[in-house]
C-alpha cells in the first residue's frame, strides 16, 4: 500500500485520485482511505505499547514521517500535521516520553474519529494540546 500511496497524485477532488495509467475513485480510493485508517491506528497502538521499554525510535520516526505524507495524499490533513509533529519529537534528543505519549493518543484519536466520521473534512480536536506540548 505505501509504495501505491506515494505514487498518487491529487486531483481537483479528494475522491478522485490518479495513479499514472490508473485512475481510483469512489469504492476504490475510499477503500484505501479506510485501510490506512485501519493500519495507521494499529501501527500507532503499537507504538504505544511498546513506547519505553522496546522502542525503536528510528523506526517509529520513519513510520510516522511515511504515515504523515500518506495521511497528505489522502486527504487527511489534520492526521498529516500530527504525524509531522510527532517525527519532529523524535528529531529533539532526548524527547519527552510523556509528550510522545499524548501525542500518539491524539493521533490515534483523531484516525478514529475519521474512521467513524464523514470522510471530509476530518477535524483535530487536539491540536492546541499538541502545539502546547511542542513549544515545551
Amino acid at each position: 500500500m505505501n509504495s501505491t500511496l506515494t505514487d498518487l497524485r491529487n486531483t481537483s477532488s479528494p475522491s478522485h485520485q490518479i495513479l499514472p495509467n490508473l485512475t481510483l475513485a469512489g469504492a476504490e480510493i475510499e477503500s484505501l482511505r479506510r485501510r490506512f485508517l485501519n493500519e495507521g491506528t494499529e501501527r500507532s497502538l503499537q507504538l504505544l505499547e511498546t513506547l519505553g521499554s522496546r522502542f525503536n525510535p528510528v523506526e517509529a520516526s520513519r513510520q510516522v514521517q511515511e504515515w504523515a505524507g500518506n495521511a497528505e495524499i489522502l486527504g487527511y490533513p489534520e492526521i498529516s500535521t500530527l504525524a509531522s509533529a510527532i517525527h519532529e519529537m523524535f528529531a529533539a534528543h532526548p524527547f519527552r516520553i510523556p509528550d510522545v505519549r499524548e501525542s500518539l493518543s491524539s493521533l490515534i484519536l483523531n484516525s478514529l474519529n475519521c474512521a467513524i466520521g464523514p470522510p471530509f473534512p476530518c477535524q483535530n480536536t487536539s491540536r492546541k494540546r499538541l502545539a502546547a506540548g511542542a513549544s515545551r
